[in-house]
């Protein structure tokens, strides 16, 4: 049987600074003399990831707007700093920067739309003669991703990244959703091209 590091971690079977030693003592020794507390074990995936990243509103319904701006392009380069890079001026300068990048780098609402870019439209090319692929059946996801992904597909809904199609409305194309596994345990959502390969 084989055990990941983070499941020892969570077992007690490992300490938090593993490899290194700790006076001679065994994990489970620690656990014994009441020295394994909660600050030492390892947090579980997503543990500290929020859905509403910066926003104090997590789901603005029936006309409720959060407080967060608009997102807008990242202004340009200041000629000089308001006041000298000291070490006395750090929080000066770090109130100053979040200030002025508030609206672009900083702005990590997921219910203001990304900016678009400027430019045509992506185009894939594919044979005109090559017969539409639609997948119409719900992806397979397990249990314990689905709320998450579903709250990912509603985010970059509200972002703008993806659309959703209107009730009723035929689809020609529709590739099917792959969930993957991140290096945290995350689900990560990818789409499965390759009916393309037959057609480009």
């Amino acid at each position: 049987m084989y055990l990941s590091y983070e499941s020892l971690l969570k077992l007690g079977l490992l300490s938090s600074d593993f490899p290194s030693t700790d006076h001679g003592a065994s994990p489970c020794d620690r656990c014994h003399l009441g020295q394994h507390d909660e600050s030492r074990r390892l947090p579980t995936a997503n543990a500290t990831r929020s859905l509403n990243d910066g926003c104090s509103i997590p789901s603005p319904q029936h006309g409720t707007a959060c407080s967060c701006p608009q997102r807008q392009a990242p202004p340009p380069r200041p000629s000089e700093l308001p006041f000298p890079s000291t070490p006395e001026n750090n929080e000066r300068m770090k109130a100053w920067l979040l200030n002025r990048y508030a609206s672009s780098t900083f702005n990590t609402c997921p219910h203001r739309p990304l900016p678009c870019m400027e430019g045509p439209p992506v185009e894939i090319d594919v044979d005109p003669a090559a017969t539409p692929k639609a997948c119409h059946t719900p992806a397979n996801i397990p249990l314990h991703w689905q709320q998450r992904v579903y709250e990912d597909l509603l985010r970059d809904e509200a972002l703008g990244v993806i659309e959703r199609v209107p009730s009723g409305e035929p689809v020609t194309w529709c590739h099917r959703m792959v969930i993957t596994r991140k290096h945290d345990g995350s689900p990560r959502r990818t789409v499965d091209l390759s009916p393309l390969n037959k057609f480009c």
